[in-house]
C-alpha cells in the first residue's frame, strides 16, 4: 500500500510540474480567489492558507452550522468527512475520526468506546484521563460560541501530545469583530421536548481589549422507554429486567431477583437524555503591539443518559456531570504559554463509575524563524487527579464519600520539537517530535510525523504524510484493584455465584497508530474544489481486559465460588489494518446556490493468533479440572476471535444550500452511514446486534424579518425511526421551530 502511494505521488508531481507558472503561486490568484482563502492554525501550529496545509484537515464554519440547522456542537460534526457521528440517545453521541472503533472495548466498557481522539477548545485538551474518550455533554461551550471548527484526520500526538492518535477536533471560540457591543443568540423548541438555546455577549474597545460572556442550554427526552438488559439480551422494561451481579434468589420464584429488586438498584430517569447548561467567560487583553493575554473561564452542569460503562443490567446509564474551568493564555512576540486547569465530578447511578477529578496543563513554545526554516520546540506538563471507587483501595459501597477516597495522580512531562521548513514556494517539509514521560510506567512515549508538500501551481497541491501517535495511560488500567461478586450463567435460568479479581497493570505498551497517508486538493476556481486522501494505519499493542488466572475457592465463602482474576494488558493477539479513502467535493454555482458531497470508503481488518487465545481458554478449563474437546475449543476460539469490527464501509454525506432570495434560505443535508455490527463483552458473554445502514435527512428554512433577526423551521431524521449505536435507543423525525438574533 505504502508503494502504490508513494509513486501515485511522484507521478503526480511529474505529470504536473510540466506546467510550470510562477513560483508565488498567490501572484496567479485573481482578487475573487484571494478572499476565498481560508485560514486554518490546527494543521501547523500557525495561522495559514487551508489549501496549503500539510495534514488532511476540514473547517466547520459558524454559519455553515447555522444554516444545516445542527443543534448542537456534535452534530455539526457531521458536516465533516472522515467522521463517524452516532447518537446513542437524543443529543448524546459518540464520535470516532475514521475508525478503530473497537480499540477501547472491554469488560469495563463493554461497547466500541473513543479513546484515540483529542479535542480541545481553543488549544485547551478536554479529555478524560479515568478510561479515555470525550463525554460531549460535558463541553461548556455551544453553537453561538464558535467560530470555526478544525478537524485533522489522522494521528497528530507529535503536535498536540498523547490521545491524538486517530486525530483532532479543535474548537475555535468566536470574539467580537467591530467596536461596541455584539450580540448572537440561537434558539430552538420543538417536539419530543427539545428545548436548546444558546447564546453570547460580547464587547470590544478598539483593537486594545474585549470580553464577554455566553450562556447555553439543552433538553430533550428520549424516544423509547425499554432498556437492553445483558442477561436477558432483549429489550425490557426496567422492572421485567435481570441484573448479572449475584443477590441470590427470590424464594417466591425460584429465580435470581430482578434489578428493581436489589437493595442498590441504579436509579434511571426513564424519559430524560439530556439536560445540560453552561456558562463561560472571556477576556482578551493587548498589552503592548506585540504582548496579548487571554482569560478564560466557565461552567458545565449536564444530566443525561448514555452508554459507557458497564453496570452489569444494560448498557445505558443515567450521568451527571459538573465541572469548572480556567484557561490562561499569554503570546509574547515568539513566544506563547498556556495554562489550563479543570476539576469536578463525574457521577454514575451505578455508584462504582463515579468519580472526583482535577487536571492542569502548562504549555510553553517558542517560535524560531529562520530563512525557510521555522522551528518551534516545547515543554509541557501534565497532572491528573482522580477520586474514586473503582480505583481506590477502599471497600466499595455506596456509602463512601468520594472526598474520602484517595487521590490517584497521573502526570507526565514532554518535550517537542516542529520544524517547518520551505526550500522553495513550491516545497515544503514540516516534521515533529514528542518524547512524553509518565510518572507510572518506566518507558518513554514517543510519537513523531513528517509531511511533504508540494504546490504544483494554483490550483493543485499534493502531500505525503507518515506519522506514529501514541495512547496513554489512564487511571482505571493503571489503578483499578476490585473484587466484585457476579452472578455466572451456565445455562439459561441456572447459574452459581463467582468473583471477579481486577488486577491494575502499570507496565504495558503504549497503543500506537502508524499511518502512511497521501492526499490531493484540486481548486481550478473558486467555485469549485476538490480534496482526496487515501491512508493505511496499523493500530497496535491494543490494549485489554483479559483473564490472567482462574481459581475455585470453597473454603472462604459457603459453597463453591468461581474466582476470575483480570487486568488490562497488551493483547498478544491482535492487531488492526486499516485501509481507506476519503473525498469532499464543493460546488459553488453562485450565490444562490452552494453544495459539497463527502465521504470516506474504508476496510477494518483484525488480525488474530488463534493458538493465544486457545491457550488461555485451556488455563480456565484447567483451573476447573477439565479439558475442552476440539470442538469445544474451535467454537470458543471463534466467538473470542470475531474479526467483525463496528466501523463501517462506508459514511459521509451531502449538503445543499439554496438562497433564492436576499431573506430567504433553504438547507437540505444529509448524513449516510452503511451497515455495522457491534459486538458488547459483559462478564464471560458476548453480545452482538447489527445496525443496518441508514440515511439521516434533514431540511431547514430560514426567513430574514430583518438583519438582525430571522425565524426558522427545520425537520431532523425525516425519514424517521432508525438506531445509530449498539444496544441503546432508536432515534425519531424531530420538528423544530426557532429564531436567530444577530443585531451585531
Amino acid at each position: 500500500m505504502y508503494k502504490y502511494l508513494i509513486i501515485t505521488f511522484f507521478v503526480l508531481i511529474a505529470f504536473q510540474s510540466i506546467h510550470g507558472q510562477s513560483d508565488d503561486v498567490y501572484q496567479d490568484m485573481s482578487l475573487e480567489e484571494l478572499f476565498d482563502v481560508e485560514v486554518v492554525v490546527s494543521a501547523s501550529k500557525k495561522p495559514e492558507d487551508l489549501f496549503e496545509a500539510p495534514l488532511s484537515v476540514t473547517i466547520i464554519k459558524r454559519q455553515d452550522i447555522i444554516n444545516a440547522g445542527a443543534t448542537s456542537l456534535p452534530e455539526a460534526l457531521r458536516l465533516a468527512p472522515g467522521l463517524i457521528i452516532r447518537e446513542q440517545t437524543p443529543g448524546n453521541y459518540d464520535i470516532h475520526i475514521r475508525g478503530f472503533d473497537e480499540a477501547t472495548q472491554s469488560f469495563i466498557l463493554p461497547t466500541p468506546t473513543n479513546s484515540i481522539m483529542l479535542v480541545m477548545i481553543d488549544n485547551r485538551v478536554v479529555y478524560n484521563y479515568f478510561a479515555g474518550g470525550t463525554f460531549w455533554e460535558t463541553l461548556p461551550i455551544d453553537i453561538s460560541d464558535i467560530e470555526r471548527i478544525e478537524v485533522v484526520r489522522g494521528p497528530a500526538s507529535a503536535l498536540y501530545g498523547p490521545n491524538a492518535a486517530a486525530g483532532v477536533i479543535n474548537f475555535i471560540t468566536n470574539k467580537p469583530e467591530k467596536n461596541g457591543t455584539n450580540i448572537h443568540t440561537n434558539t430552538y423548541f420543538g417536539s419530543n421536548n427539545t428545548k436548546t438555546t444558546n447564546g453570547y455577549l460580547g464587547y470590544k474597545w478598539n483593537d486594545r481589549a474585549v470580553f464577554g460572556l455566553s450562556g447555553n442550554y439543552s433538553y430533550m427526552h428520549r424516544f423509547d422507554r425499554d432498556y437492553f438488559a445483558w442477561k436477558d439480551q432483549k429489550y425490557l422494561p426496567l422492572q421485567d429486567m435481570s441484573t448479572l451481579f449475584y443477590y441470590g434468589e427470590n424464594p417466591e420464584t425460584g429465580q435470581p431477583h430482578k434489578l428493581y429488586e436489589t437493595d442498590d438498584t441504579p436509579h434511571f430517569n426513564v424519559n430524560r437524555a439530556l439536560d445540560k447548561y453552561g456558562l463561560n467567560f472571556y477576556f482578551d487583553y493587548n498589552l503592548a503591539f506585540d504582548t496579548k493575554t487571554e482569560l478564560a473561564a466557565g461552567y458545565q452542569l449536564a444530566k443525561n443518559q448514555k452508554v459507557y460503562y458497564n453496570n452489569f443490567s444494560t448498557p445505558l446509564s443515567d450521568y451527571r456531570s459538573q465541572s469548572r474551568y480556567l484557561d490562561f493564555k499569554v503570546r509574547h512576540k515568539n513566544l506563547y504559554g498556556q495554562i489550563s486547569a479543570i476539576d469536578g465530578v463525574h457521577d454514575n447511578n451505578f455508584f462504582w463509575n463515579s468519580y472526583l477529578f482535577q487536571t492542569f496543563d502548562g504549555i510553553l513554545e517558542y517560535n524560531l524563524q529562520f530563512k525557510g526554516l521555522n522551528i518551534r520546540p516545547g515543554l509541557s506538563h501534565r497532572r491528573a487527579l482522580y477520586s474514586g471507587h473503582l480505583i481506590s483501595d477502599e471497600i466499595m459501597t455506596p456509602l463512601n464519600n468520594l472526598k474520602d477516597l484517595a487521590k490517584r495522580r497521573l502526570c507526565t512531562s514532554a518535550f517537542s520539537v516542529l520544524a517547518d521548513y520551505h526550500p522553495t514556494t513550491k516545497i515544503r517539509l514540516i516534521s515533529g517530535f514528542r518524547a512524553d514521560k509518565y510518572n507510572i510506567y518506566n518507558k518513554l512515549s514517543l510519537t513523531y510525523e513528517t509531511a511533504l508538500t508540494y504546490r504544483f501551481n494554483k490550483t493543485n497541491l499534493g502531500r505525503i504524510v507518515f506519522s506514529k501517535a501514541n495512547r496513554a495511560p489512564f487511571m482505571l488500567d493503571s489503578y483499578i484493584g476490585k473484587q466484585v461478586g457476579v452472578l455466572v450463567w451456565v445455562d439459561i435460568g441456572e447459574g452459581f455465584p463467582g468473583l471477579l479479581r481486577f488486577l491494575p497493570n502499570r507496565d504495558v505498551n503504549y497503543l500506537s497508530n502508524y499511518t502512511f497517508e497521501t492526499g490531493w486538493r484540486y481548486k481550478p476556481t473558486f467555485k469549485i474544489e476538490l480534496d482526496v486522501e487515501l491512508f493505511s494505519s496499523l493500530l497496535d499493542d491494543l490494549i485489554e481486559m483479559r483473564t490472567t488466572g482462574v481459581g475455585i475457592d470453597s473454603t472462604t465463602y459457603p459453597g463453591t465460588v468461581f474466582v476470575d482474576y483480570k487486568t488490562f494488558r497488551n493483547s498478544e493477539s491482535q492487531q488492526a489494518w486499516q485501509n481507506g479513502l476519503c473525498f469532499s467535493l464543493g460546488y459553488k454555482l453562485n450565490q444562490k446556490l452552494k453544495t459539497r458531497l463527502y465521504g470516506m470508503i474504508q476496510h477494518t481488518e483484525k488480525m488474530i493468533d488463534r493458538s493465544v487465545i486457545e491457550e488461555e481458554i485451556k488455563v480456565s478449563y484447567s483451573a476447573l479440572g477439565q479439558q475442552p474437546t476440539r470442538a469445544e475449543l474451535d467454537s470458543l476460539v471463534d466467538a473470542w476471535s470475531d474479526t467483525s469490527t463496528p466501523t463501517p464501509k462506508f459514511f459521509g454525506g451531502f449538503v445543499i444550500q439554496y438562497n433564492p432570495k436576499q431573506y430567504m434560505h433553504f438547507n437540505i443535508n444529509a448524513y449516510f452511514m452503511s451497515s455495522q455490527t457491534y459486538r458488547g463483552v459483559n462478564v464471560v458473554d458476548n453480545y452482538s446486534q447489527k445496525i443496518p445502514g441508514y440515511l439521516l435527512l434533514n431540511a431547514k428554512t430560514t426567513f430574514d424579518l430583518t438583519k438582525a433577526v430571522s425565524i426558522h423551521g427545520s425537520v431532523r431524521n425525516i425519514l424517521g425511526k432508525h438506531r445509530e449505536y449498539g444496544f441503546s435507543d432508536k432515534l425519531d423525525r424531530l420538528y423544530l421551530l426557532g429564531f436567530t438574533l444577530n443585531p451585531s
